[in-house]
């Protein structure tokens, strides 16, 4: 099947306990704009008799990168680990100040969005969860507006890790588009009301 689209990249706070991973506080991050996945697997062989008698081959580790159209500060808080703050501007009312300190550190999330697949004319939609991701600090551009329009927009960059049941990703084919959110609603504990 071919991939044709990306939406809904949501991310939700993680709670390990034992082998059980459990998510919380999940926020629609921005609207999608680019995700890429690199994934590393160890290539382990064992050689008996001067050939190859068995080989593994396991995940490893792996990096996401996501450009949205933005990241609500709110989102780079519990990523980045940066603090909110009132902004004590007068006039304004619930302003928050972003505060990056220098040994910030976030918190790893969990980590979803879907794409939509099309094979023979038929569309289906494939909802993607990576179970564990610890992003680190974005670089930032900004440019002057010239003669045309330069839009910059945030990408994000963060290590695929395995949850404490040792999984690194969940993901299922949907009908529709509203099932793959629901899904993914679900993966992050959000809980939507009927």
């Amino acid at each position: 099947m071919a991939m044709i689209g990306l939406r809904y990249p949501i991310c939700a706070q993680i709670t390990e306990d034992g082998g059980t991973t459990t998510y919380s506080g999940g926020k629609v991050i921005g609207r999608a704009i680019k995700a890429d996945m690199s994934i590393e697997v160890t290539d382990d062989k064992l050689y008996a008799d001067d050939a190859v008698a068995e080989t593994a081959k396991e995940f490893k580790s792996g990096k996401v990168t996501l450009n949205a159209d933005d990241i609500p500060d709110e989102i780079k808080a519990v990523i980045f680990g940066h603090k909110q703050e009132d902004a004590g501007i007068t006039g304004e009312t619930e302003v928050k100040m972003l505060i990056s300190g220098g040994n910030d550190d976030g918190s790893p999330v969990g980590l979803g969005f879907y794409g939509v697949k099309q094979l023979n004319g038929s569309r289906k939609y494939r909802a993607i969860w990576l179970t564990k991701v610890k992003f680190g600090v974005n670089s930032e551009s900004l440019e002057t507006k010239g003669e045309s329009i330069s839009f910059q927009t945030p990408t994000i960059e963060g290590d695929i890790m395995t949850d404490a049941a040792g999984n690194w990703k969940k993901e299922v084919t949907l009908s529709t588009a509203s099932a793959a959110i629901a899904w993914l609603n679900k993966m992050a504990g959000i809980e939507v009301s009927a």
